[in-house]
């Protein structure tokens, strides 16, 4: 019997904050702010892959150097980006939003014993788990009503929200399915994970 080990997910969720113009003069307004979201489609970074319900990941992508300290025969680098910048003029404050989902080809490695479609599988639902909320946390954003006096701290309180319930899933997903070695579990998860993906329709 083979010893597959203990699979392992890694990822951040990040919001980098642009110079909103007009912040300082008009902090206690509770004035409407018109907020716009979107996905980016291309990354800066040529070791990121962006998430793609369509596309699924490849043993070639991940390129890191392996953890040999670890029980684990793979290991996914995954996350959410949230950047935001904005302006107010002529008493308008107007917020663009951009997210990325991303996977570090460069951080995310597999052990040689490692390198096969079971564990592949199983890392893509940790990237796949990555997709579904960096989506829910969109859906969220543009259901929400902001003013220029919370836009900020709603927007912290938004992204809180989901890391906290990505980080549980993505360890009840590990806890449950023994980091992929019980099959009938890891099963279930996967059509667990691919109905979480048919209704996902921001991406």
């Amino acid at each position: 019997m083979r010893f597959f080990g203990r699979y392992m997910t890694i990822w951040l969720l990040v919001m980098v904050c642009m110079p909103v113009i007009g912040f300082t003069q008009r902090n206690n307004s509770t004035e409407p702010v018109q907020v716009t979201i979107e996905f980016r489609d291309k990354a800066d970074n040529p070791d990121f892959i962006l998430y793609n319900v369509d596309n699924d990941l490849k043993i070639g992508d991940f390129k890191g150097p392996p953890d040999r300290s670890s029980a684990g025969v793979g290991a996914t680098y995954s996350g959410i980006q949230m950047s935001l910048e904005g302006k107010t003029f002529n008493g308008k404050t107007d917020i663009q939003i951009l997210l990325m989902v991303y996977f570090d080809k460069s951080k995310s490695w597999m052990k040689p014993e490692g390198k096969d479609e079971r564990v592949l599988k199983h890392e893509q639902i940790h990237f796949d788990l990555t997709g579904i909320y960096a989506c829910r946390m969109y859906h969220a954003i543009m259901n929400e009503k902001f003013s220029f006096k919370n836009v900020k701290q709603r927007l912290r309180d938004i992204q809180a929200k989901f890391t906290n319930e990505l980080q549980e899933q993505q360890t009840l997903y590990d806890k449950q399915t023994k980091h992929g070695t019980m099959d009938d579990v890891q099963k279930a998860w996967a059509e667990k994970v691919q109905r979480m993906k048919s209704e996902v329709d921001c991406m």
